[in-house]
Parts: structure tokens; C-alpha cells; sequence
């Protein structure tokens, strides 16, 4: 946690997407790697997609249903962010 901490906006409780693919950035710069894999993963790309791939693979489950819920609280609202519609409800 200590290499992401400056990672943050105004709020210090709030990542904007710039920040949070700094923070991931720097977690690759910092990722802990066995012998065999440093002389694998010689290059940053490489090691932010090895790190990616690690997220990915413990929180995967995750996706489904947050995805699900904002699809839910959309629809429950009534709200879709890709229309404008000026007129009132009736």
C-alpha cells in the first residue's frame, strides 16, 4: 500500500482513472517476482500484464454481479445515461 499512496485525486479517499492506472502501474513496478519469472518478465509491459493477469484471476468473480447491480439500480431509476429526454414523465 505504501507505493500507491500519493495515487489519489483531491480526495484522498478517491482514485480518478489516471490515478488508479498509476496506482496499478506502480503495484507492477514493486510486484514481488520468483527467480524464474524476473528472467521472464524483463519489461514493464510485461510485468503490468503479469499483475493484471494476477487481479484478474483472484477478483474475476467480482465483475459479474457489480455489473449486475448497476444494471439494476439503472433500471430501478429509470435512469439510462445514453438517452436525453427533456420532457416530463407523465
Amino acid at each position: 500500500m505504501d507505493c500507491i499512496a500519493t495515487s489519489h485525486s483531491f480526495d484522498e479517499e478517491f482514485m480518478s482513472y489516471i490515478d488508479f492506472v498509476n496506482a496499478l502501474v506502480k503495484i507492477a513496478q514493486v510486484y514481488p517476482l520468483t527467480e524464474e519469472q524476473a528472467a521472464e518478465i524483463v519489461d514493464i509491459e510485461a510485468r503490468f500484464a503479469f499483475v493484471l493477469s494476477k487481479l484478474e484471476g483472484k477478483y474475476k468473480g467480482l465483475s459479474g454481479p457489480f455489473l449486475k447491480k448497476l444494471d439494476d439500480r439503472t433500471a430501478q431509476e429509470e435512469y439510462d445515461p445514453r438517452l436525453v429526454d427533456n420532457e416530463p414523465k407523465a
